[in-house]
């Protein structure tokens, strides 16, 4: 997916951060809603605002993999206007109690599956209406998300999830969620080296390593593979002894380790294999 750290930028001339109200007022005037970008005028109470932010916001990262929802926003005939969320609908005294409660709504009711490895970016920006110099009370919520793992996200609050289709937000079938789902179960495997001891004899050694197999993935893995690099420190020449590791290395080269076939869960597993490296 296309980094989109400057997606606001692309849409205002400037860093989210750096927005006024002035500058998203001047912008409506040209964004129409896309398949990032979507307005909404207010809810009906607040199990209506969760509930749809959390659509909106899973649509987005089930599709492009990114995209902004405003809040607040009227559309009369063609024309978007601020018409803000009403103070009462969202829990906050003030833009930072806002944003602070809107960033728990998204991720708490927030899932996915696979469980993903790294949660979205969440940018959260909120304006109070009355100091926009538009004679109203009021909050003007810009909401902009970016997807980090390749998962299908899904709400909480309703069990479903969701894809953009142009402009429009579609409920995904239960058929089409369980395809989609079983096509981003992969096997995450780390390897981890653990050296033991340096056994010497006149002018060579042996050194002993424990290699750890852990799939924290959602996919059994049959196969693994790594790299061990050894200093130029330590000696000038290395033989490889054992039969899980293939190839020659050579001064302050670098060495890749194969394990033998194996079965790793979808929990995460430990498999212990030692194997050595000898130090002429």
């Amino acid at each position: 997916m296309t980094d989109r750290a400057d997606f606001a930028a692309i849409l205002f001339g400037k860093s989210f951060e750096a927005l006024t109200c002035t500058d998203v007022q001047n912008a409506l005037a040209v964004l129409d809603e896309s398949p990032a970008i979507e307005f909404k005028e207010t809810f009906g109470n607040e199990k209506e605002l969760k509930e749809g932010v959390l659509r909106s916001i899973v649509a987005f990262l089930n599709s492009n993999g990114y995209g902004l929802l405003v809040l607040g926003v009227r559309d009369e005939k063609g024309e978007k206007r601020i018409a803000g969320v009403s103070t009462k609908l969202v829990k906050g005294r003030n833009p930072a109690e806002v944003e602070s409660h809107l960033r728990n709504i998204v991720f708490n009711g927030l899932k996915s599956h696979p469980s993903a490895t790294a949660p979205p970016l969440l940018h959260i920006k909120v304006f109070d209406c009355s100091e926009c110099g538009l004679g109203k009370e009021g909050w003007l919520i810009l909401i902009y998300v970016e997807r980090k793992a390749d998962v299908l996200y899904y709400s909480e609050f309703d069990g479903s999830a969701y894809v953009r289709e142009g402009s429009s937000t579609r409920r995904l079938s239960v058929a089409e969620a369980i395809q989609i789902a079983e096509s981003k179960r992969k096997p995450i495997v780390v390897l981890l080296l653990e050296p033991l001891a340096l056994e010497l004899r006149s002018e060579s050694g042996i050194m002993r390593f424990r290699l750890f197999l852990v799939n924290i993935g959602s996919k059994p893995s049959l196969m693994a593979s790594g790299t061990l690099y050894i200093p130029q420190s330590i000696g000038p020449n290395f033989a490889i002894t054992d039969v899980i590791t293939k190839g020659t290395i050579t001064k302050g080269r670098g060495i890749k380790i194969y394990s033998p076939p194996l079965a790793l869960p979808l929990d995460i597993f430990k498999n212990e294999k030692e194997f050595k490296v000898k130090i002429k």
